[in-house]
């Protein structure tokens, strides 16, 4: 095995027959049906995290945006009959809409996004702590002093 050759090809290399082709023989830790269930095991918890993750955000943004309805709907339902006579009701179920539209639409998708883009974050930045030790002082430095300055 040649040193600029990773172990998981290695590992994965049929041993060559010495009599057919001279030089190093490679040694075959685990069958190849091993690796495929490693990448089997990897997908099923993907999907499962997955799922998981739009029921945990499926229920907590129903619960947000009824919860903001129903703020609403008492709110304007506690005005005085003063507000009604000056405000039309055009505008007021417009905003009314726009403000659950928010909620129920855009809120959720930034959300995702914020939280996607952040598992991307760590995860970059934990292998690069990991193949760099010295980059996690750096890290750490650039954290504590953008929590100061906010």
């Amino acid at each position: 095995m040649s040193p600029t050759t990773p172990l998981w090809n290695s590992s994965m290399s049929p041993v060559p027959e010495p009599a057919v082709q001279p030089g190093p023989t490679y040694i075959v830790l685990h069958p190849q049906w091993y690796y495929l269930s490693i990448y089997a095991g990897f997908c099923a918890a993907f999907g499962i995290f997955l799922t998981l993750r739009g029921v945990v955000f499926y229920f907590t943004f129903l619960r947000a945006a009824t919860k903001l309805h129903n703020r609403m709907f008492s709110k304007i339902l506690a005005a005085p009959i003063g507000f009604f006579t000056i405000t039309p009701s055009g505008p007021l179920l417009n905003t009314f809409s726009k403000d659950q539209d928010t909620v129920d639409e855009k809120l959720p998708d930034s959300l995702h996004m914020v939280w996607l883009y952040s598992v991307i974050l760590l995860t970059t930045l934990v292998l690069v702590c990991v193949q760099i030790p010295f980059y996690s002082l750096v890290s750490a430095a650039l954290v504590t002093s953008f929590i100061i300055i906010q």
